[in-house]
């Protein structure tokens, strides 16, 4: 959960600095450039919109943002890669509100701080230009920047939790409870309810989901056996693609507990490569477990003789980090090996 907060934080820093930097982009390109009397300017974003569609080209035509970048990707990062989401209409030329919307918005959103804000906001204004009818143009420009100004306040929203102290499980639910109930709250003043539903509403879904889980789990008056039932209950209620990933999840961490007593357990390692793929490893997977196992029990034992070695320095000495270091060094080989010894020291 903290992770996951940690990340949507910084998604919406990253809005805020996009949002910051959009006003003066456009103020000095305007200042730069005679703007047609044609153009539409809609306060975030100014853009030409295609001629009118003749009455032949728009029947029964469906317009589409493309899934692949249409010129050279200026980050190493992209290429190769596909663009998340699409910016679609009807038959109508009419602009389609959902999930790919916003995954569009947020694939280019993501390398502002690696191109720049201006650049991942023209990138946006580009495809759309270029992509979509005129009417749509417009709606999709609108989205756009109601899209960056709501994700300003829910930035300012989210920064409560991390203002406080050290707060118990109770406090820290009620305020991401609150920190929830407030976006919701901030997105009625930038989109209509059915705009709401179609980019947030399987995000919604999901984290009312995480936090009934986690209020139910803090529950001391139920018992064990009607959290798990009442749990089972909650996720029956999710829809069916959000049901199959906390089933993956589920099975994901079972499977890793049986891995990890398999390796914990004195079976040796042809025995355990046995048992791997009988139970649906792949020969592949079940080569890369026993080496790494094997890797771990020859670091062990390398760090045993490393610990004794190390015990025999004089702490006092002023010479002690440097004779440290070249017992690492001796001990030490592949700089995988000398890291997890410095961290392995840290515990000790």
């Amino acid at each position: 959960m903290l992770k996951k907060l940690v990340l949507f934080i910084a998604v919406t820093t990253l809005c805020l600095v996009v949002l910051w930097r959009l006003d003066a982009h456009f103020s000095e390109q305007n200042r730069q450039a005679n703007v047609d009397a044609s153009e539409v300017d809609t306060g975030v974003l100014t853009i030409t919109p295609l001629p009118e569609l003749d009455e032949e080209s728009n029947d029964g035509r469906v317009y589409s943002t493309p899934k692949t970048h249409d010129q050279l990707v200026a980050l190493p990062s992209l290429e190769g890669t596909d663009i998340d989401g699409a910016i679609r209409t009807n038959n109508k030329g009419e602009l389609i509100v959902d999930q790919g919307v916003r995954d569009f918005f947020d694939y280019f959103l993501s390398t502002a701080d690696e191109l720049g804000p201006d650049v991942a906001i023209s990138e946006v204004g580009r495809y759309i230009r270029k992509y979509l009818p005129q009417e749509a143009q417009l709606e999709a420009v609108a989205l756009f920047e109601n899209y960056l100004r709501f994700k300003n306040v829910e930035f300012e929203i989210q920064q409560a939790p991390l203002t406080q102290q050290v707060l118990s499980d109770a406090d820290a639910l009620g305020l991401l409870r609150k920190a929830l109930n407030g976006t919701k709250a901030a997105r009625a003043r930038f989109f209509s309810k059915e705009e709401e539903q179609a980019l947030f509403g399987l995000e919604d879904t999901s984290a009312e989901y995480t936090l009934k889980s986690l209020e139910l789990l803090a529950d001391e008056n139920k018992s064990d056996a009607e959290k798990r039932q009442q749990l089972d209950a909650l996720v029956r209620s999710l829809p069916p693609e959000l049901q199959e990933s906390i089933q993956e999840t589920e099975l994901d961490r079972n499977n890793q507990q049986s891995l990890e007593q398999l390796l914990a357990s004195d079976r040796d390692d042809s025995q355990l490569h046995e048992e791997l793929v009988h139970s649906g490893v792949s020969q592949e997977k079940a080569n890369e477990i026993i080496a790494n196992r094997q890797a771990q029990r020859e670091f062990s034992s390398i760090y045993s003789s490393y610990l004794a070695a190390k015990a025999e320095l004089d702490q006092q000495h002023p010479g002690y980090v440097q004779h440290l270091n070249e017992l690492r060094a001796r001990f030490f080989v592949t700089p995988e090996q000398k890291t997890r010894a410095r961290l392995q020291d840290l515990n000790n």
